[in-house]
């Protein structure tokens, strides 16, 4: 849970967009971020990737490792919409730190 949540937020951060998030991220990962987020009750954060993966994936997310790499080739006011979503990711960085340490240290990690 931890790693998926940093590596959301890694990746999201470094390229400022969803768009390197979603382009790096294993479908697999991409299928857990969700109920994740809702354990930990980031739920801006949830809203936010939910809103990033209706842009990213509006048929829905793939399902092979395959059928993304192909999804992942953005028209440019896709690409537009998840960096303005970034924006306000953002500004909850600080929240999902402090919510990941306090998890961490209630697990005993």
């Amino acid at each position: 849970m931890l790693y998926d949540v940093e590596h959301m937020m890694q990746e999201a951060n470094s390229g400022v967009s969803f768009e390197q998030y979603f382009r790096w991220a294993a479908v697999a990962e991409l299928r857990r971020i969700e109920g994740h987020l809702s354990d930990l009750e980031l739920v801006k954060v949830l809203e936010l990737l939910r809103q990033a993966m209706k842009v990213a994936f509006p048929r829905g997310l793939p399902s092979t490792e395959e059928e993304k790499d192909e999804a992942t080739s953005w028209q440019a006011d896709q690409a537009e919409r998840l960096a303005a979503l970034f924006d306000a990711l953002e500004d909850e960085n600080g929240r999902v730190m402090n919510v990941l340490g306090e998890y961490a240290r209630r697990v005993g990690l």
